[in-house]
């Protein structure tokens, strides 16, 4: 059967077969048992070698095919078939990634840790996030924050990992990092959460201090939500932990960097 590589992908019909990728992700030794396992470019940073590890992920061809009846930015394949091979119009293994990060985002929250929707930048020692729905602007800070303070470190771009400990919550890198692909396989204590929301002007630009209960509606749509209800109740709890630990600011602002420069001169240490 004639096949275009162009467009098809060949894919073993034993789909017991696995590929064991290990990683260190929070301090946490992760091992990836996957089917495909060329999507994983973004976790280079993060290659580790442990004997046994913390977390255990298995990703099989039904939760692949789980994933992709959840994206509607992925078309209904057509799948040919003859006695050695299969092949279809889409790459099933660049679902592995996202398959990976659900499973280790339940595991590990045994380890005080969740997973988070924002970007993170790091300077002088401590970590500073700006979250918000998708498309209001994160990235845009992100880089308007190193143009005013290039010697910053971005720490992820997407979805970073917060690890509460002792008195401290503390930014993870993660290979989750959004398309830019900005990540760094750092951990650094995370001083301020921006809640951003767009103005239309630098006349409108305000950092406003406000309280977890204010804060707490917002970081729940924003955190990774478990389908297992005793790892809800603990994300719910870690969430809860970060008062005391993290300030947190309502930003209302412009895409300009008078706005960054603000929220920066606000949050820092004094």
């Amino acid at each position: 059967m004639y096949l275009n590589n162009n467009i098809a992908h060949i894919v073993k019909k034993d789909n017991n077969h696995k590929l064991t990728l290990k990683y260190r992700i929070a301090s946490v030794n992760i091992e990836i048992n996957c089917l495909y396992g060329y999507s994983f470019l973004d976790f280079r940073k993060y290659i580790s070698n442990f004997t046994e590890p913390d977390i255990r992920v298995d990703v099989t061809q039904e939760d692949i095919d789980e994933e992709r009846l959840m994206r509607t930015d992925i078309p209904e394949p057509i799948v040919m078939v003859d006695d050695e091979r299969v092949a279809v119009t889409y790459d099933f293994g660049c679902l592995e990634p996202q398959v990976a990060m659900k499973k280790t985002a339940e595991a590990i929250i045994s380890y005080d840790t969740f997973l988070f929707h924002g970007a993170v930048i790091e300077k002088d020692g401590y970590a500073y996030m700006f979250t918000a729905p998708s498309g209001v602007g994160k990235t845009t800070r992100i880089r308007l924050w190193l143009d005013n303070y290039p010697d910053s470190v971005i720490v992820n771009g997407d979805k970073p990992f917060i690890k509460i400990t002792g008195e401290k919550a503390i930014a993870c890198g993660s290979p989750w990092c959004g398309k830019e692909g900005w990540n760094n396989n750092i951990m650094v204590p995370l001083r301020a959460i921006f809640l951003l929301d767009r103005a239309e002007s630098d006349e409108e630009n305000s950092v406003t201090e406000i309280s977890i209960g204010k804060a707490f509606p917002f970081l729940l749509k924003q955190a990774y939500c478990p389908k297992d209800p005793d790892a809800m109740r603990k994300t719910i709890w870690l969430l809860r932990s970060l008062e005391g630990k993290v300030k947190f600011y309502r930003f209302h602002s412009a895409p300009t960097h008078e706005a960054v420069k603000l929220a920066f001169e606000t949050a820092r240490p004094r």
